[in-house]
């Protein structure tokens, strides 16, 4: 069931419409992101989407600046270190990165961000679906919700 979703998310979208899946997933992921941004498609400084993360209460709170890196890569490749690097690269104290890929995060990758206590959620593409598939949107059934959901991603990114 997984796959299945993971596949049509690969084979039905761009690489920038997937950029806008990003954008909607982080949203659904977690419902502390907010003033979710697409940037332009070239020129953005490898930021793929801007973010708010809020941290605290309804009485006081904190926005930290979320950068999120959005890659539609090869389900069967995996991100090395150099992609996730150029991520850590444009954080700032207080920044939090994301990157969302259809692919998977190469061991190394994974050992570098513990060891070093980056703050970058990794969401791969086996994510994507369990969070889909969670919120409802893909999985068993859920064909319809899946088709309406990416044409809304589509529609997004021609704007």
């Amino acid at each position: 069931m997984e796959r299945q979703v993971l596949d049509r998310i690969f084979q039905e979208l761009t690489p920038r419409e997937f950029e806008f899946l990003a954008a909607s997933l982080i949203g659904i992921m977690d419902e502390r992101f907010t003033q979710i941004t697409v940037t332009k498609a070239v020129r953005d400084g490898g930021r793929d989407v801007l973010a708010k993360y809020r941290v605290g209460h309804d009485l006081h709170q904190v926005l930290l600046d979320a950068y999120v890196e959005a890659k539609r890569w090869d389900p069967e490749s995996a991100v090395g270190t150099k992609p996730m690097m150029r991520l850590i690269s444009r954080l700032k104290h207080r920044d939090l990165g994301v990157f969302v890929t259809t692919s998977f995060f190469d061991l190394q990758v994974q050992k570098e961000l513990i060891d070093d206590n980056h703050p970058v959620l990794l969401v791969s593409g086996g994510d994507i679906s369990r969070i889909l598939i969670s919120a409802q949107i893909g999985g068993d059934g859920a064909d319809d919700r899946l088709t309406e959901w990416l044409t809304r991603i589509k529609t997004a990114a021609q704007d």
